[in-house]
């Protein structure tokens, strides 16, 4: 700033001059420069200037972000100083990311994906995103969003979303899930930021059960067969202060998501649902030796009508498979029913169908630690845990705690506890971090699936 004066002295903005940009509209840049109508000082002058880089670099719309400030020529009639403001930018290029790749679902399936993300065509910095996924178990996804960051300058991003999808639960369940799906959402604040992520989203989709093998499938995901429309309204908060997004060492998590269908009268989905997830990181020893992790997610499903269908296998909580239960298969926890055969004959080697639960609880204690040498220059970490969860059917449950109470229904869900213990490595990647793990359940129920090995494989999104 080449103002010589001191920070306190009364100071006025003169003009606002942008240079540098040849597709980004003004409007952008000076939304970000409201503060200067409110700033008197010299020093309340460079606040505001060093806020709007900061908000500036957040956009992604720049490769470099300069501010000058110049004094003009004459002084205001009270004898203030004048200064002109003279931002300068060097824009990116519209194409941001065309990549593939590779990522497990939280169904165990395989997959490839393509992205591709184009930002300020229109020059309002938006940004829309087109993602194509292809499963090994013919699941496939498309979806094309348009995102406004920062509209007017507020703190938020708004963003419309267009999808189909098709997802296969053929190998645990019998079904296959099509979805055709009309997304509005806006996001206020960062996880980081004191007051935490509030993302508001308004759902409309059509949902269909299909693909089911008449003859194998189970009764209980033959009733489901059919099409299920869905208007919903959603609101996830999420505050994050951990350290590092794939594998803190210290830090906390807390993210509250709450569904509510059936908004308007419209479709025959209606229910309320609620998951939370926790987690909380303490070192025990510097430069992350030695940590110790406490996580625990849970999830209520409560149906809000009596119609036909308010709640459908989709809707459900699923438990078990790699970063959900280890020790148990993908799937593998919870409510299962017999599939049919085709002499008609069950014997004790049948496959089930996972049909999914109203009632989540899952809890992990770890200790982690880096290993030296080289892998530590690779980010590699052992860890040893301990998990115990379950999933639950509510009519289930209710018929178990015959007598309603509080108590019986605490020891029902306590009956029906599983638990592991493992020990195993993992690392951040590009892909998300990587574990492996050797693991050995020590409390199963009959109709559970287990991991017969011990030996699982897994690849978990960044938290937060």
């Amino acid at each position: 700033c080449a103002l010589s004066a001191g920070m306190d002295t009364p100071c006025a903005v003169r003009q606002i001059v942008v240079r540098g940009t040849a597709h980004t509209r003004e409007s952008v840049i000076r939304n970000e420069l409201r503060a200067l109508k409110d700033a008197h000082t010299v020093g309340e002058i460079q606040a505001a200037c060093l806020g709007a880089l900061s908000e500036l670099h957040q956009l992604n719309l720049f490769e470099s972000a300069d501010v000058f400030c110049d004094r003009a020529p004459e002084d205001t009639y009270d004898g203030r100083f004048l200064t002109d403001v003279v931002i300068t930018v060097k824009e990116k290029e519209r194409l941001s990311q065309a990549s593939t790749g590779f990522h497990t679902s939280s169904g165990g399936e395989g997959s490839m994906d393509a992205n591709i993300i184009v930002r300020n065509l229109l020059g309002r910095a938006e940004r829309y995103h087109l993602l194509m996924e292809v499963g090994q178990q013919k699941s496939n996804t498309f979806k094309l969003s348009v995102t406004q960051p920062r509209p007017a300058g507020l703190d938020m991003s708004i963003c419309a979303e267009l999808s189909k999808q098709t997802v296969s639960h053929l190998k645990h369940s019998s079904f296959a899930e099509k979805g055709r799906l009309v997304r509005l959402s806006a996001k206020m604040g960062t996880a980081a930021n004191a007051g935490g992520c509030h993302e508001f989203a308004y759902d409309f989709g059509l949902r269909e059960v299909c693909k089911l093998p008449i003859r194998t499938a189970s009764w209980s995901i033959l009733k489901e067969r059919g099409l299920s429309l869905k208007s919903a309204l959603q609101h996830t908060y999420t505050r994050s202060t951990l350290d590092h997004s794939l594998a803190p060492s210290r830090g906390s998590l807390l993210s509250l998501a709450t569904e509510v269908a059936g908004v308007g009268d419209v479709g025959d989905a209606s229910f309320v649902k609620h998951e939370l997830n926790v987690q909380t990181h303490a070192p025990l020893l510097p430069d992350g030796q030695l940590t110790l992790s406490l996580g625990a997610r849970g999830g209520l499903l409560l149906p809000l009508s009596r119609g036909e269908r308010p709640v459908t296998v989709v809707d459900r909580f699923f438990l078990g498979g790699a970063n959900s239960m280890w020790g148990f298969r993908t799937h593998g926890v919870g409510p299962r029913e017999v599939r049919h055969t085709h002499d008609g004959v069950v014997g004790p080697r049948t496959a089930h169908d996972a049909l999914g639960g109203e009632l989540l609880g899952c809890a992990t204690l770890a200790l982690s630690g880096r290993l030296p040498g080289k892998l530590h220059g690779h980010g590699v970490c052992a860890q040893a845990f301990a998990q115990a969860g379950t999933l639950r059917a509510l009519p289930d449950l209710r018929v178990e705690a015959d007598s309603g109470s509080l108590l019986s229904t605490v020891q029902a869900i306590g009956a029906s506890m599983r638990a592991c213990v493992g020990v195993g490595l993992f690392m951040p990647s590009p892909w998300g971090r990587l574990e492996l793990n050797l693991t050995h359940v020590l409390r199963r129920q009959p109709q559970d699936l287990l991991q017969r090995s011990g030996i699982q494989l897994g690849v978990r999104a960044a938290l937060g």
